[in-house]
């Protein structure tokens, strides 16, 4: 059977009080008849003063008790309220926070992807010709490095460069290498202010510029740090 205060304390407690005080009325009455009623009630007006007497004497520091006890669990009642408002405010407060930092953070990284993106996209020349872009002039070394074993020779990344393009070197790569360093960076920091467990973002960027990252890794441009910011995404 569905109980109407099972969801609702303060009517259970207040139901609860008027039962006890009913009760300890009908039980004071029952011992006061018990002992002095037997002859019935009297009509003597006298005789109620006693009754009265007794009647308040017993009465009033057992309402009065149970009166103490109310204002005490009223008072509970209302800084548990307080608490739970507390609680809910600061939460509201908190994710509306981490919405807003998340919110700066998504728009960081699209701008350091548009630079990814401006420098991988370059056109490269070879002789006059046109013969790709730095992205794939990167994918190319990495590769062919990976397949020979070798890693971290820029000397040798450097020379295999030279060969694919004009005027194209190592150091040229730096700004390219600092951009992805940075990108991770604030892929790490965006974890933080995740809201409602939505990775997509992460995964994106991840899948998106992990062969690039690992090819200047595999040609020795992304040194120990980044590889330490890419182990951290990878293990959310």
């Amino acid at each position: 059977m569905h109980s109407p205060f099972k969801n609702s304390k303060i009517p259970f407690t207040f139901y609860l009080f008027i039962g006890l005080a009913i009760t300890f009325v009908l039980i004071v009455i029952g011992i006061y008849m018990f002992y002095f009623g037997r002859n019935g009630v009297s009509r003597n007006p006298s005789d109620w003063g006693p009754f009265g007497d007794y009647f308040g004497g017993v009465l009033n520091p057992i309402f009065g008790f149970l009166s103490l006890i109310a204002l005490l669990i009223t008072i509970h009642l209302q800084l548990h309220s307080i608490k739970v408002s507390e609680e809910a405010h600061s939460k509201q407060n908190e994710y509306l926070e981490r919405k807003e930092k998340k919110e700066e953070w998504q728009a960081i990284i699209c701008h350091i992807e548009k630079l990814i993106q401006k420098q991988a996209e370059t056109k490269i020349i070879k002789n006059g010709v046109v013969v790709g872009n730095i992205g794939s002039a990167i994918s190319r070394v990495g590769e062919l490095m990976s397949k020979k074993g070798i890693h971290g020779d820029t000397n040798f990344a450097n020379e295999q460069l030279k060969s694919i393009c004009d005027g194209i070197t190592i150091e040229k790569l730096y700004c390219l290498r600092s951009a992805l360093t940075s990108l991770l960076e604030y892929l790490v920091k965006y974890q933080k202010y995740i809201v409602e467990n939505d990775t997509a973002i992460i995964s994106h960027y991840v899948s998106s510029y992990i062969g690039l990252i690992g090819n200047l890794g595999q040609m020795g441009l992304i040194d120990k740090r980044g590889m330490n910011l890419l182990d951290k995404i990878g293990r959310k």
